[in-house]
Order: structure tokens, then C-alpha cells, then sequence
């Protein structure tokens, strides 16, 4: 069946650059090996300041088609579904303009629409509140304007497809009064209505479905329970990295002992962050320190860097003494697995930490705002927060103690944030798009005859 349904399928990838591309990677090549094709568009060329490579209007990255808006030479996301002609849309984002914009665009069209999470999502709104609004200053909202008056002109665009009385109704002019005085409220917890919304929400957990349906007022019949495909790799691949080859290959591309443990941190997001509230001068200070206490311990530091960070900097950082690893392209499960703890406090990517059962430890003890509120690994029982160095360094001499602190809570946390753990959910993925851009295309064939 899967075969059947696969062949002749578009489908047409959603998201704010290019630096996400690696969330659709992971079933791209189940979809292609049914007979679809894929490509990306996106809006990275707002970022092009800060990222250069997000200017070229068109690229293939990973084996992707990726276009910018700027190569449709048009703002209008109707004309560019005309020009696309997808049979479904796949975005990772939901409730921001750009995707409300282009579900709007779509469903004018019939054309199904398809939300994959890709990251955990907090339960409430104020740990959203206090690390994106130290994140939104003042100055950094003036920069938007251009870009905000472009995707509420899309947003106007789609609507008046539908409704040529739109510029006369009072909702566009609602939802730019609530994007000015509380964008962070209106992304997180939006007021939309099922035209601007996907008609397939594809979920990690039960947990998840809960805050979607309890939190965001969605109907049930449009949430499911997927799995975390971030997960699947590490399921399928655990035995591999207990192997005597695997690790000895990994320590040799980091240079290292094999008889010498590491600590690894998984950096947390610092590519979202407002330079202003955490200096790159503070993150040097908190990076030296971390460093020296690991060492002190006993262990090596490798730092696992965000894909989106800029890798030049942490030369500014450790000097050419230093012995600490820098990656940004490694494999993070396996360094997850191998490492003696891990260090993180907002990473999405902990969650699989939490599932190799390893020791996470938290920064807690600095004070950014950023840094605070969203550390779900110690709320839920998955890691252990340092509110002091002093507990940081009595952590890394003690592993043994911290784990048979988190043995005990560490299954709740589990079992709240992972329902699968077969390393299917790629493949869940891949049938959910299938079958949906099935549907619509059985809809539309009816409509015709």
C-alpha cells in the first residue's frame, strides 16, 4: 500500500531557513524511496544578515531543493503554490505568520497541510516568556519591522483570496496589535482558527497530545502520536555504540585515550539567544570554568556545538592549550552514549540523554533568564539542577551518587516523553504524509468528476 500511494506525490517542506533541514532529513529518504518528490521552501534570506549562505535564493542542500522566497520574486504564497503545485505541505513551526500565511494560501487550494514536532514542548507559557523575552528587546523588535510587514502583507494575501472584505474586518488588525504587544503569547499560544491551521498535527507523546488539545484548544481527530523521530537512530543504533570498533572510532576522531572519560555538553541553543543577555564574554567565562572543573575531576570536556552556531567563535574561547573537543558535526548519540555525564540545561537534545539513561547535570546557578525557566529534564526528573559551582563540582566527583539519584525518577520522565521506542517513527511520518496527500488528491479528483 505504501508503494501505491507514494508515487507522484509532492511534497513541499516548510521552514524558516536552511539551518533546519536536518528535521526533514530523517524520513526524506523514506518518502523518495515511495516515488515522491521533496524540496524546501523557506524565508532564511530575512536571516541573511547574521547567516550569509541563507541569501542564495536557490540551493540543493542534503540532496534537497532548497528555494528562498526571493526566487519566486514574489511575497504573494498563493502564486507561489501555483507555481509549486504540492500535494501536501510539510512545515515544523505552526502557529508563527509565515506558516498561518501559507496553511491559509493552501487550504484556498485543498491542499492538505502536515505539523511535525521537532523539539519538546513546555508546558506553560512562562518558560516560553522568560527565555524568549529576554530574547525580544526593544531593539531587536525595531530590526523586524520590515520582516513582520512582509508576512503580515502574506497573511493579508491569502485571506483575500478567500475573502475580498478582509482589509475591512477587524482579525488582521487584531493579530498585528497582539504580535506588537505580546509576540510570545501569540506564537506560543496562539489564537487561530482551522484555516490558518494544519490539518495534521504529528506529536512525540501523550504528553504532548495533552498540551496541544488542553493548552492550544485543538480537536483531538487532528493530533497523533508518532513517536520522536529524533529518537529513531538511537534505538536502532544502541547496540552499535556499545561496540569496542564504534567507540574507538569515536575517540580517535576527537583524539583522545580510549581509557580517558569524557564530559560532554550539548549546547544550549546560545544561536536563538539575544547577545545582549547572555554576552559572548559571559559564555566564555561560564565555558572556561566548566572546563576547568571537568578537568579537575578527572575527565575531558567535549562540547557538542548547535548546527546553527557560528564554530569560529570557540576559538576565542579555549586557547590553544586548551584540550578541551569542539564538534559541530559529530554523532551526537554516540558521543551521548560514551560520555561520562552530560552538561545542558534548555537543549531539546537532552531528551535523548534522558533516554541513553545518562547523568545530566544543569547550570542553574547562572543568572540568565534565558537559562531558568524551560529546564524540563530537572522538572520532570531527568536531570539534576547545580544551583551553585560548589554542587556542579561535588556532582562531577560523585557520578556514581547522581545516578542513583535519577534511577529513581528518570522512568517518569521516560514514560511522560516517549511512547515508541521501536525506531519506527520516521516511518510513521512518512505514512501520515502519504495517506493524507492521498486523501486530498482522492477529494480533488471527486470534485473534478
Amino acid at each position: 500500500m505504501k508503494q501505491e500511494i507514494g508515487p507522484g506525490i509532492k511534497v513541499l517542506y516548510l521552514d524558516h531557513w536552511t539551518l533546519g533541514l536536518h528535521n526533514f532529513t530523517m524520513y526524506d529518504a523514506l518518502l523518495k524511496a515511495r516515488g515522491c518528490t521533496t524540496k524546501l521552501f523557506h524565508i532564511g534570506s530575512y536571516r541573511a544578515e547574521a547567516y550569509p549562505s541563507e541569501k542564495e535564493p536557490y540551493r540543493v542542500k542534503d540532496g534537497i531543493e532548497c528555494s528562498d522566497v526571493t526566487y519566486y520574486k514574489t511575497k504573494n504564497l498563493g502564486r507561489v503554490l501555483d507555481r509549486e503545485k504540492p500535494d501536501v505541505i510539510v512545515a515544523l513551526n505552526h502557529a508563527e505568520l509565515f506558516e498561518r500565511s501559507l496553511f491559509k494560501a493552501a487550504h484556498n487550494r485543498g491542499i492538505p497541510c502536515v505539523y511535525i514536532m521537532h523539539g519538546i514542548r513546555l508546558e506553560d507559557l512562562s518558560g516560553y516568556e522568560q527565555f524568549y523575552g529576554a530574547n525580544t528587546g526593544v531593539s531587536r523588535r525595531l530590526k523586524k519591522i520590515p520582516k513582520y510587514y512582509d508576512l503580515m502583507r502574506m497573511f493579508a494575501a491569502a485571506h483575500l483570496e478567500a475573502d475580498p472584505l478582509f482589509l475591512f474586518k477587524k482579525d488582521l488588525y487584531r493579530l498585528g496589535w497582539r504580535f506588537v504587544t505580546s509576540p510570545i503569547r501569540e506564537i506560543f499560544q496562539p489564537q487561530t482558527k482551522p484555516d490558518t491551521q494544519p490539518d495534521l498535527f504529528l506529536l512525540y507523546s501523550d504528553f504532548d497530545r495533552r498540551i496541544h488539545h488542553e493548552g492550544l484548544g485543538l480537536s483531538k481527530d487532528k493530533l497523533h502520536i508518532i513517536g520522536n523521530t529524533k529518537l529513531d537512530s538511537l534505538f536502532t543504533r544502541v547496540d552499535e555504540f556499545s561496540t569496542d570498533e564504534y567507540r574507538l572510532k569515536l575517540y580517535q576522531s576527537l583524539s583522545l585515550d580510549p581509557n580517558q572519560k569524557y564530559v560532554l555538553n550539548i549546547e544550549d541553543a546560545m544561536v536563538e539567544m539575544n547577545p545582549k543577555s547572555f554576552p559572548h564574554e559571559r559564555q566564555a567565562e561560564w565555558y572556561r570554568y566548566m572546563e576547568k572543573a571537568i578537568n579537575q575531576a578527572g575527565y575531558r570536556f567535549v562540547v557538542k556545538v548547535h548546527p546553527g552556531t557560528d564554530l569560529a567563535r570557540f576559538k576565542t574561547i579555549f586557547d590553544k592549550n586548551s584540550t578541551t573537543n569542539v564538534v559541530q558535526s559529530g554523532d551526537l548519540d554516540g558521543l551521548i552514549y560514551n560520555s561520562a555525564a552530560v552538561i545542558g540545561t534548555i537543549s531539546t537534545a537532552l531528551i535523548n540523554a534522558v533516554a541513553l539513561e545518562k547523568i545530566v547535570l544543569a547550570c542553574e546557578w547562572l543568572n540568565v533568564d534565558m537559562l531558568k525557566s524551560p529546564t524540563f529534564t530537572v522538572k520532570y526528573g531527568g536531570g539534576i539542577s547545580c544551583l551553585t559551582e560548589q554542587a556542579f563540582e561535588q556532582c562531577l566527583r560523585d557520578l556514581d551518587c547522581c545516578e542513583q539519584r535519577l534511577a529513581v525518577t528518570r522512568t517518569e520522565m521516560l514514560d511522560m516523553f516517549i511512547n515508541y521506542r521501536d525506531g519506527r517513527s520516521s516511518e510513521r511520518v512518512a505514512d501520515a504524509i502519504t495517506a493524507i496527500a492521498h486523501q486530498y488528491q482522492a477529494l480533488r479528483t471527486q470534485a473534478v468528476a
